[in-house]
């Protein structure tokens, strides 16, 4: 797919995700739901509002499962849940390993035709792979048009020439994520249920805000 193509795609993509979180500025994050999400985690008002939202029901009724790894299929659900579910475009081609069946099969295809994502290699998407921090962020970052970033790098594992630098920097600088530690993003490194929420929250207040 041509640049700028793919760049078009993105801006429409962007530009539903901002119909859609303006219809959503009114919830509010309630009670708690899950009972192994404290009033005192981090991420509690993020997975309140993506319940409320739509976004996730949990692991169960009374689970969230904050620290489970999550997988790529999971990441891109949630971010097709936070466009109100688009239908995917007419030919985008299919993945290999992703199932017509699968719950995720809408949101692969209409990620990977807004150009969000182009899959892992061979054909495939990787579904159960794990969504590290470097694919998470730059997913967003695509979602959201690839807006240009406000910083300069200040983790010392992002380099200039990889794949994912422009979006930790926006990342970074709209304060969606400030990285492991004070100069290290640490972008291999596998995404929790809980961090992935937390990006998609802090994205819609910096969206909003």
């Amino acid at each position: 797919m041509k640049k700028s193509k793919r760049s078009a795609l993105r801006k429409a993509a962007a530009a539903g995700l901002a119909v859609m979180l303006f219809l959503l500025c009114g919830v509010t994050a309630m009670g708690a739901r899950f009972n192994d999400v404290s009033s005192s985690a981090y991420y509690y008002e993020a997975v309140n509002w993506a319940v409320d939202t739509g976004i996730t029901t949990g692991a169960s009724s009374a689970s969230f499962a904050p620290n489970q790894t999550c997988t790529r299929a999971q990441m891109v659900s949630f971010l097709w849940r936070a466009v109100g579910k688009p239908k995917p475009k007419s030919g985008t081609k299919a993945f290999s390993d992703v199932s017509p069946s699968a719950y995720y099969y809408d949101a692969v295809m209409w990620a990977a035709g807004s150009g969000i994502t182009m899959g892992a290699a061979d054909g495939r998407f990787d579904p159960d792979g794990y969504c590290t921090r470097a694919q998470a962020v730059s997913l967003i970052h695509r979602m959201l048009g690839e807006p240009e970033p406000a910083a300069n790098s200040v983790f010392s594992d992002v380099s200039s020439g990889a794949y994912y630098y422009n979006a930790v920097m926006w990342a970074s600088g709209e304060g969606i994520t400030h990285g492991v530690s004070k100069n290290r993003f640490s972008p291999d490194t596998v995404c929790t249920r809980a961090e992935i929420i937390t990006f998609l929250y802090r994205s819609y207040n910096m969206f909003m805000g």
